[in-house]
């Protein structure tokens, strides 16, 4: 084994993958890593004589025994690739992005030497996603290349003994292609996997705590009605109220050691005597289970579901206050993940969060009397209110048990740190019913339903939806604060590609369009993702986007420089903003000009839309031009469009004097100025974007004419694709 290859096709000055093998380990190590390069694939790798033995595989693993997936034949890698995730530079071999996506120990079940040589590795994977009996086997499909088909092997007992459970992603709505959907109730109570093999079961919760002894009546039932068949089954365990409701809160009596009886609402079927079901369709595994389950034991529910009608059994769900649905579609596979082939419609607002601190009471200054709750957002702990009600002494006895060892001096929320407080080290999760958040994006009328221990405390985080989400911001468009939020989510690193460090000017409406709107340049607090310099603010990566997003930010506004060189600006901005009577032609005219003269100065430019009613051209220049040219510069041009069409154009900031005009608004480009940013959001009606568009589609496209609603269609296209080969080469002179 040999990394000759492996060495040879890489420039280990640019990348930072490893060049130094490693360490053999005890017991041989395999993963599995997505590759996100020119060709999406899977590289699968196996630990043998001193590296990795490695395959790119186009389709991924095989997840059933009737897949065979095409595994190319690459070169050794070395151990310590095992561990590489992150970016392999453009124009270096395997350029883009690596991800681990599983990794674990495997057993080889024949010798690898004889199977190198005759075309057959048999073995036995033991990873989180993927567990159990795989075999490659070497074809002669393409001389050219090394290739060999991967193959899961039958196995006679469950493929894996742990899973990565399937998440429902949260929506606000039933989704448009509702026919491509299964409905299925939304229970309220426990996610517990069960194992069932060769007579014994196992029920594990979704972090994988083995809650076999919490629930005997169920696993006693399991047993008994699985005496010769081994099967992985999914589903939650629940409590009913007397109108066959699920409760979380008598779920959690029952724990306490009252006299309910659980039942199992079995949902999804994962392995059937060997078998790895996971890679079949929806509708596939439910005819399984469906079968499986037939004259099972009254405590052993086969969830039904309904096709299409997702607004039906969302108003009935509604109508009997039901906690909401849970769609699936119907061609998905169980990956094992949040990927939105799983959703979740709620109707009752009830959710888990993390107990962060709590209050005294103000009759017994010895008594808990208000827990303080929150949620992780981008590893941080975001404050979400008090708990005052709901719980009794029992409970409060608990609390004072699960809290003496965790107590701590600082406050683990992010800017929140009230005084007369025990603070806690988030450790203690808890299910909260509430009636809506308030203004502030604080829980109204909370109330305590119960611990919640089958879950990781990371787990509890902020999904992809926001406080107070069904806000709305654009009345006319029905536009709500969470499509802000995904809008935002989707442009991140768009927008953050022409705003990374630069300082911030951003226009915050907390209560949308229509309420009080405001302009911020400062910033006390700290965000994920933000930092700040001399009192102004500016985006790090990504995650602040969001936050500023979550506080009611609709427009980013950036500077002409970065916040690392003040002295040196580094874009000019010419804004185009037309005067009563001036038709939209004139102001396609007016940028065509513009563009001539910088062409005549040697300066490419660039185009985007205002998302008003005038367009912006952008400029990128090399850093290096102090402040004084670079004003001058601006004002020079911008006034020699002035004096060459001074019946067109203006640089009057006067607006008696743009009547008929086109005000040439050169002073975005003074130090301390802002200008609306790239891919930004504006804050009027028809949530039109201010979008970097071609000089070609300048004649084509209005300069409101792209907002929220339409933008999707041009997120594919690199419009700007050479405004930073561009920037490293332009100066003005």
């Amino acid at each position: 084994m040999t990394l000759k290859k492996y060495i040879e096709k890489r420039n280990f000055d640019k990348t930072s993958e490893p060049q130094k093998s490693g360490d053999s380990h005890k017991k041989p190590i395999f993963v599995i890593q997505h590759h996100h390069s020119r060709r999406e694939h899977y590289d699968f790798r196996l630990e043998y004589g001193g590296v990795l033995l490695s395959w790119a595989v186009p389709k991924g693993m095989p997840k059933s025994t009737k897949d065979k997936r095409l595994a190319v034949k690459v070169e050794d890698h070395p151990i310590s690739y095992a561990k590489f995730k992150g970016t392999i530079p453009k124009g270096e071999y395997g350029a883009g992005v690596v991800e681990i996506f599983d990794s674990g120990i495997y057993e080889q079940k024949q010798s690898f030497k004889s199977g190198l040589k005759n075309g057959v590795l048999k073995f036995t994977l033991k990873g989180e996603k993927f567990s159990g009996d795989y075999a490659l086997v070497r074809t002669k499909l393409d001389e050219k290349q090394d290739n060999w088909l991967l193959i899961k092997e039958k196995n006679q007992k469950n493929p894996f003994n742990s899973v990565n459970v399937e998440l429902a992603k949260l929506l606000q709505e039933i989704p448009k292609n509702d026919e491509d959907y299964a409905y299925e109730v939304k229970f309220d109570g426990y996610r517990i996997v069960a194992f069932i093999e060769n007579g014994k079961v196992v029920l594990k919760t979704r972090n994988n705590l083995d809650f076999t002894s919490k629930f005997n009546s169920i696993a006693n039932s399991l047993q008994s009605f699985f005496k010769n068949t081994n099967v992985v089954l999914d589903g939650e365990i629940v409590v009913f109220d007397e109108k066959g409701r699920s409760d979380f809160e008598l779920l959690h009596r029952y724990l306490k050691g009252e006299d309910f009886t659980p039942f199992y609402a079995v949902f999804d079927i994962l392995a059937k005597d060997g078998e790895d079901l996971r890679g079949e369709k929806y509708t596939e595994r439910k005819n399984i289970l469906e079968k499986i389950l037939k004259n099972s034991p009254e405590n052993i529910m086969y969830v039904n579901y309904v096709v299409g009608n997702g607004k039906m059994c969302f108003e009935y769900a509604q109508k009997n206050n039901l906690e909401g649905l849970i769609g699936k579609h119907l061609n998905s596979t169980y990956e094992g993940e949040r990927n939105g082939d799983w959703i979740k419609i709620k109707c009752k607002k009830l959710d888990e969060f993390v107990v962060g601190g709590y209050t005294l009471s103000q009759k017994s200054h010895k008594e808990i009397g208000a827990l303080l709750v929150g949620k992780f957002k981008n590893g941080r702990l975001e404050y979400f209110g008090k708990v005052g009600s709901g719980f009794d002494s029992k409970d409060k006895k608990i609390f004072e048990n699960l809290f003496k060892n965790i107590e701590r001096k600082t406050s683990p929320f992010l800017n929140y740190s009230p005084k007369n407080t025990v603070f806690l080290s988030p450790k203690v999760i808890i299910m909260v019913e509430y009636s809506e958040y308030t203004d502030d994006d604080l829980l109204r009328h909370p109330s305590f339903k119960g611990l919640r221990a089958d879950k990781e405390i990371e787990d509890v985080k902020v999904e992809d939806s926001v406080k107070n989400g069904d806000k709305v911001y654009y009345p006319k468009e029905k536009i709500t604060k969470q499509d802000v939020y995904d809008y935002y989510k989707k442009v991140g690193e768009k927008l953050l590609l022409y705003s990374k460090n630069r300082f911030l000017s951003v226009i915050r409406c907390p209560d949308g369009i229509k309420g009080q709107c405001f302009f911020q340049k400062h910033i006390d607090d700290v965000y994920e993702g933000i930092d700040t310099k001399k009192q102004y603010f500016y985006l790090k990566n990504a995650c602040g986007i969001g936050n500023l997003v979550s506080l009611g930010t609709l427009e980013f506004h950036i500077c002409c420089y970065d916040c690392g060189d003040i002295q040196h600006p580094d874009t000019i901005v010419f804004d185009l903003d037309p005067g009563d009577n001036v038709n939209l032609s004139k102001v396609r005219q007016c940028a065509k000009r513009l563009k001539k003269i910088l062409e005549q100065l040697e300066l490419a430019s660039f185009l985007k839309t205002s998302g008003g009613k005038g367009y912006h051209i952008v400029v990128p220049l090399e850093s290096g031009v102090t402040w004084t040219k670079f004003e001058k510069f601006c004002k020079d041009v911008a006034m020699l469009m002035e004096s060459k069409w001074p019946d067109d154009y203006t640089t009057s900031i006067r607006k008696e004097d743009r009547h008929g005009k086109i005000f040439i608004d050169y002073l975005r480009n003074k130090k301390g100025q802002t200008s609306v940013a790239p891919y930004s959001l504006r804050a009027r009606d028809g949530a039109s974007i201010s979008a970097p568009i071609l000089w070609s589609e300048l004649d084509k496209i209005a300069p409101n004419q792209i907002t929220i609603k339409n933008i999707d269609e041009r997120l594919d296209k690199d419009v700007w694709k050479n405004y930073f080969k561009v920037k490293s080469k332009q100066k003005i002179r």
